[in-house]
């Protein structure tokens, strides 16, 4: 038995009528105890095709995001379901960034921003960071149709301000190419790059291709190019510039449904993660003003966020994530759906 098969008869469970027809009143929240393991990804699924709303499924973690994900692309259509991982590869939010992870992320906002419903997976230390905002996101956005007109020389220039390089050939997000008739755009809001060939200023033809065999995988219609978001000048991190960033739950549509495993152990896992964030960012900070005046930083992780909070060197992380309580506070805009047995009715 398929996973799909197994779909179209749980879909007929009592739990799961349930839910769907708690999503048509007016109740705010509901509590689900008897759902475990795939079955849940089978309700996020009969959810979202009863509702026709977005859903947002937080998984506890990013492996239990990662097998929620699978489930659920065997049986949604893989343009209606995206994953949204932690952007940064440390738990305490320092150093680089994954470019893997920021695709997807990337692809999960442009889903979002299309206007078609979908199903967004993600996990608590990814819903603390923030992310640009609706508006800018439509701003910096590039789509492009079939035998659409768009002159090519204002397109290879609207890429250059967007922060692509121009190279020989493409081989990572945030290039292209120009080859004759032929532009080939990799965007961060696919994991391979687009193949346009022209003809004039007509778009003839859009094609998804393979970078090592550089053949053809298939043909769209329709495109959307996004530029690497994060970038300082686009986002404004740091800079009080760019488009600004918001949290993600205010990216979402208001009538968005929510599923969480547990709300209480979503929340609590946000403020340990914004608190590693506060003291990593502490620690740098000293550390550089002491390397500076020839001292030598003596910080106590394991006395943590109450020994930071009468230092007057703590900084301030709002501008790129969100802690606790805005979390909390942003929450109750949205219909809530919980797994766990100890959650409130």
């Amino acid at each position: 038995m398929t996973l799909t098969d197994f779909f179209h008869i749980y879909s007929s469970h009592p739990l799961i009528k349930q839910i769907c027809e708690w999503s048509i009143g007016a109740d705010r929240h509901l509590s689900v105890g008897s759902l475990f393991a795939s079955a849940r990804q089978a309700a996020v699924c009969e959810l979202f095709n009863q509702s026709k709303k977005n859903i947002l499924f937080v998984a506890d973690d990013a492996e239990s995001a990662g097998y929620a994900f699978f489930d659920i692309s065997q049986i949604v259509d893989k343009n209606s379901v995206a994953m949204f991982p932690a952007l940064y590869k440390k738990i305490n939010k320092s150093g680089g960034i994954d470019k893997a992870n920021e695709i997807l992320r990337t692809d999960a906002l442009n889903k979002i921003n299309s206007q078609n419903t979908c199903i967004t997976v993600t996990y608590p230390d990814a819903l603390l960071e923030k992310v640009i905002s609706f508006d800018g996101f439509d701003e910096i956005k590039i789509t492009l149709k079939k035998n659409q007109n768009f002159d090519t020389n204002i397109l290879q220039k609207k890429l250059e301000e967007l922060g692509f390089e121009e190279v020989d050939f493409v081989y990572e997000a945030g290039q292209f190419s120009v080859r004759g008739s032929i532009i080939d755009i990799f965007s961060f809001a696919n994991e391979l790059p687009y193949r346009l060939d022209f003809f004039g200023d007509t778009v003839e033809s859009i094609r998804i291709f393979d970078i090592e065999k550089q053949l053809s995988i298939s043909e769209v219609e329709e495109i959307s190019i996004v530029p690497d978001i994060q970038l300082p000048s686009i986002c404004g991190e740091g800079s009080g510039e760019g488009l600004g960033l918001i949290s993600l739950l205010e990216f979402m549509p208001k009538d968005t449904i929510v599923l969480f495993n547990s709300l209480k152990n979503c929340a609590e896992r946000i403020d340990e993660t914004y608190t590693e964030a506060l003291v990593k960012e502490n620690e740098n900070r000293k550390t550089s003003c002491h390397s500076r005046e020839g001292g030598n930083p003596q910080i106590q992780k394991e006395k943590g966020y109450s020994r930071l909070r009468g230092n007057d060197t703590v900084p301030d992380l709002l501008f790129k994530f969100i802690n606790k309580e805005i979390f909390l506070s942003q929450i109750e805009e949205f219909r809530i759906i919980e797994f766990s047995a100890g959650a409130k009715k």
